[in-house]
């Protein structure tokens, strides 16, 4: 039989939970963050959200970069959309070639699908107009900021259905270094200690410490998007050799690159059938 004095103590189990339990912990400490009716006020609360476009797995959703004219906008998005196709036509504007206007146009090459025009510092201000506003396009994409100077350069077009399809840009030089790969930074070529980058290959390129004949520098070289690996590069390449000096050709390895890309090197290897070809 129970004591008197246990039954005015109150006991509790101490594994199985209970409101009474509950309730016997200070109330401050065991108050929830959120209750059960502020979670459910909260949800009632109206959300104003706007339908943009559905995701249904399509791989353009969300934020597109134009691969033309680079601008950045979102599909499905008017005025994003109405903002790219006014931006997008001023760009393609700047690519057209207008024929009845340049009616001295100097022409090196032809080809079924296009010609190669070429524009030497002589020529007229709408010729470096149009140079000019297609290098304010394409700087982006060479990773250049720096505009081909009109005393000494030499541009060759490559137009295709009334349109730049690709430029070149290109300079007399004297001289420049050779650029070597190798799959460590110790080599036995001689060469300065400095690396310049990484290729696509995990090769170190490395560049000579002495210096090698040249004949001429290609400043910048580009080719639209679309119209990548069909040769264009190569027409251009060939057009400069034959026809940058009036009476001679130009060898391959007489010919320099200025900070080629890593796309831009693999052109070069298959262009040249070389590794160390020269940059400056």
């Amino acid at each position: 039989m129970a004591s008197a004095d246990s039954k005015t103590i109150p006991l509790y189990p101490i594994f199985t939970k209970t409101k009474r339990r509950r309730e016997s912990f200070d109330d401050d400490l065991c108050k929830p963050i959120l209750t059960k009716k502020k979670i459910q006020k909260r949800d009632k609360r109206p959300k104003k959200l706007e339908q943009l476009h559905l995701d249904l797995g399509q791989r353009d959703f969300g934020h597109t970069v134009c691969s033309f004219c680079g601008m950045v906008y979102a599909r499905g998005k008017e005025e994003d959309m109405r903002e790219h196709n006014k931006y997008h036509a001023n760009v393609v504007n700047k690519f057209k070639y207008p024929v009845q206007v340049w009616k001295n146009e100097r022409v090196v090459s032809e080809f079924e699908e296009g010609k190669i025009v070429k524009v030497i510092p002589d020529d007229g201000k709408k010729f470096w107009n149009k140079v000019c506003a297609i290098f304010e396009v394409i700087s982006s994409q060479l990773g250049s900021a720096t505009v081909p100077n009109t005393k000494d350069t030499q541009v060759f077009l490559y137009i295709k259905n009334k349109t730049v399809i690709g430029f070149l840009a290109s300079k007399p030089l004297e001289e420049a270094h050779r650029i070597f790969f190798t799959g460590s930074t110790s080599s036995s070529i001689q060469c300065r200690s400095s690396i310049i980058r990484k290729s696509p290959q995990n090769f170190i390129n490395l560049l000579s410490k002495e210096t090698f004949p040249a004949q001429v520098g290609v400043t910048h070289i580009w080719v639209a998007e679309k119209h990548r690996k069909k040769r264009v590069a190569t027409q251009m390449l060939d057009s400069l050799r034959t026809h940058f000096h009036p009476r001679s050709i130009i060898e391959k390895k007489k010919i320099a690159f200025s900070c080629p890309t890593p796309d831009g090197q693999q052109l070069l290897i298959n262009y040249t059938g070389s590794t160390d070809f020269l940059v400056y």
